[in-house]
């Protein structure tokens, strides 16, 4: 039989917040550090890891203007290949001058700043180390490793080093703003003097919210050169064209310009799609605005072949479908794309619909990287008329674009600017399926009430637990390995900026949107160094910090950034939640009997990542749950926490590992499978011309 999905509900780690850290319980103990550390240890390493006062004065603040980066005296970072081990790079010795942090960051500054993949190790590996008892890091690359620098010497070098790389993307900027100005017409100077100008005003690496972007503004850096459009910078540059459409009476009644998050959501079309508010919830959306809304036609941006943009146009009145492909393949669209989008027309518009293909007006590129330029101005030809773009404005364009999305994004009052309520979504993505989570994460500027729509849709899709049965599950929820949940496919993934508690914002890997990950892509455009959220190095906020310390990697795309958030969304964890008492709290004294003990400290093991199944004991716990359910079904690794009951076809999680009685009591109290909840309504277009709506 085929194993159903988990739970619809995250479980969640509570943690003690009143909890002190006592080193001697951890420091030289031989503790592995946890994938999810208690908050205690984890705000531990934080201050082991902050940088003092006097070396974060040398720490370029983000919200510095790129001209004033692009002044600063910074060193250099080396590029040098090294093979040396982790644990080499830590050591149980003293820092030199542990005290001095003057003398210190004179000794880091003299030197250069190790190369990205040596950050990321140590990065990586850090966590360990500590709890190993290494108080210092040892610098292979100067003087033969004698001197031990103190252990926030990491943290420096990761912002240091974000420093340079964007100091780098800036100076390339401005190199090509000087030499294109030399080379296009008395317009096209204008937009270049004009693009220099906002260089004076524009902070170099702070936030860029919106509903469809979540990256920095050294993002911008890929539109002042030869690069190629990452998913952040066309999401940006389809907000803003949907906001000039919507800006047009008889254009908003009928036209929506859709980001990337509508074409991923077609990609992530399978056979068993329900189509239901739940299954398929952004494409469930866009159906009410054809049906209910009244819209005729939707454009959208669609990445194929992990590496090229292509501008797709859905006509709901003529039953068609076409797209405008720069490059003029014969095969525009991928057929994996099109059959997808011909099984949403057949299963939600009575389709299939006729496909056109290539037939969109379109600009014909003559280079490698202006595709995404050229698809979003093939949009912009279509629903409001701009020239079609040509070779010869290439780099006008580009400058266009940089000073449009600036001005809408990066100052103060910027019209697109929206801020996440990252807590808000946190906790919103427990009760969110895997799918409904990925489109929270990608987000929809047509949707801004998109969480609150997911929400009443999650509301709806919950199964009916016992209510004593569901609280006691959050309350065990601790007594559960999470790691194992993973390589059991309870849950699907969880990121490894949670794992080493660290935050992993990635600006550095290849930009093929969420469902296209492609191998094709260049190497060193997926490098990079995440982030580490784990102190306020200058004058940015902790959210900032999470996004800003960063960019490790050379050439990388920001799109990372939207897929890493996406991924995140699949299972979000949250260590903070006020469970309910156990029954050993509630009723006095803590058990000491054998049978007491022995379930606490599998509990413990469970939650320390230490629990190892007797086989023996595993088999009698299968006979109880086959004594209760002769179909009950189990993980193919043995795990005696979870079962899956074939009366509701749920995964059900029991109190600890080996103990049947919360199963047993399932049971007995089962109503069978959830019912499916329908939606009514009166459909509201001529269903001759629509098809029928199912």
């Amino acid at each position: 039989m085929e194993e159903t999905t988990a739970a619809s509900h995250v479980i969640e780690i509570p943690d003690d917040p009143d909890k002190v850290f006592i080193a001697a319980e951890w420091i030289g103990q031989g503790k592995i550090y946890p994938a999810i550390p208690p908050a205690h240890v984890e705000a531990q390493l934080k201050a082991v890891l902050e940088v003092p006062f006097i070396p974060r004065k040398h720490i370029v603040p983000h919200g510095l203007p790129v001209i004033e980066l692009l002044q600063q005296n910074l060193p250099s970072q080396s590029a040098a290949f090294m093979t040396i081990k982790a644990q080499k790079w830590f050591h149980h010795d003293s820092p030199t001058d542990a005290m001095d942090h003057a003398k210190t960051t004179e000794m880091l500054l003299r030197r250069p700043v190790p190369p990205v993949q040596v950050l990321r190790m140590l990065q990586d590996t850090i966590g360990q180390a500590w709890l190993d008892g290494k108080q210092s890091i040892v610098d292979w690359s100067v003087n033969d490793g004698r001197d031990r620098l103190p252990l926030w010497s990491l943290t420096f070098w990761i912002d240091v080093g974000g420093a340079i790389r964007g100091q780098g993307k800036w100076s390339s900027c401005e190199h090509w703003i000087t030499a294109e100005t030399n080379s296009v017409g008395p317009m096209g100077r204008s937009t270049m003097d004009r693009a220099h100008t906002l260089l004076h005003t524009l902070p170099w690496n702070t936030p860029i919210r919106s509903p469809a972007v979540s990256t920095t503004t050294l993002e911008l850096t890929r539109m002042l050169g030869n690069d190629w459009m990452s998913d952040e910078l066309i999401n940006m540059m389809f907000e803003q064209l949907a906001s000039r459409v919507r800006l047009q009476t008889e254009l908003t009644t009928r036209v929506v310009v859709a980001p990337l998050a509508f074409s991923e959501a077609v990609k992530r079309l399978t056979k068993a799609t329900t189509y239901s508010p739940a299954d398929a919830p952004l494409l469930r959306m866009y159906e009410e605005l054809v049906y209910d809304g009244g819209r005729t036609t939707i454009y959208c941006p669609v990445h194929v072949r992990g590496n090229h943009w292509v501008a797709v146009e859905i006509d709901f009145l003529s039953r068609t479908f076409a797209c405008g492909d720069s490059l003029e393949y014969s095969d525009a669209l991928p057929l994996d794309f099109t059959a997808k989008l011909q099984r949403w027309f057949r299963a939600r518009f009575g389709g299939p619909f006729k496909y056109l293909g290539n037939s969109l007006r379109h600009g014909i590129q003559q280079d490698h990287n202006s595709c995404g330029i050229c698809t979003v101005n093939t949009v912009a030809h279509a629903t409001l008329g701009d020239l079609l773009w040509e070779p010869a404005r290439r780099s006008e364009e580009r400058a266009q674009w940089f000073c449009a999305l600036v001005e809408a994004y990066c100052f103060p009052g910027a019209r697109a600017s929206i801020p996440v309520q990252e807590a808000e979504m946190s906790s919103l993505h427990q009760i969110l399926n895997p799918e409904m989570s990925v489109t929270l994460a990608l987000g929809d500027h047509n949707f801004p009430d998109l969480a609150t729509r997911l929400e009443i849709a999650a509301q709806a899709d919950l199964p009916s637990h016992d209510t004593n049965v569901y609280a006691s599950e959050a309350s065990d929820a601790a007594a559960n390995d999470i790691n194992s949940l993973i390589d059991e496919g309870v849950v699907d993934s969880i990121p490894e900026d949670e794992i080493h508690g660290l935050t992993d914002l990635e600006l550095g890997t290849s930009s093929d949107a969420m469902s296209a990950y492609d191998d094709s892509v260049a190497a060193d455009d997926c490098a990079s160094l995440d982030a580490m959220d784990i102190l306020d190095t200058n004058d940015t906020n902790d959210t900032d910090l999470a996004i800003l310390t960063s960019d490790l990697g050379d050439g990388g795309l920001s799109g990372s950034v939207k897929r890493k958030r996406a991924d995140s969304a699949v299972v979000m964890v949250s260590k903070h939640l006020k469970t309910a008492p156990s029954a050993d709290e509630t009723h006095g004294v803590i058990g000491i009997g054998r049978s007491s003990v022995a379930a606490r400290n599998n509990r413990t093991a469970a939650r320390e990542g230490t629990f190892v199944v007797s086989q023996k004991r595993y088999d009698n716990w299968r006979d109880k749950i086959l004594a209760q359910d002769p179909e009950a079904q189990f993980k193919a690794e043995l795990d005696p926490s979870i079962v899956w009951h074939s009366h509701c076809q749920e995964w059900r999680r029991v109190k600890e590992p080996y103990d049947a009685s919360r199963f047993v009591a399932h049971v007995q109290a089962c109503k069978g499978p959830k019912k499916t909840k329908t939606r009514g309504g009166k459909d509201t277009v001529n269903k001759a011309l629509m098809g029928t709506r199912r």
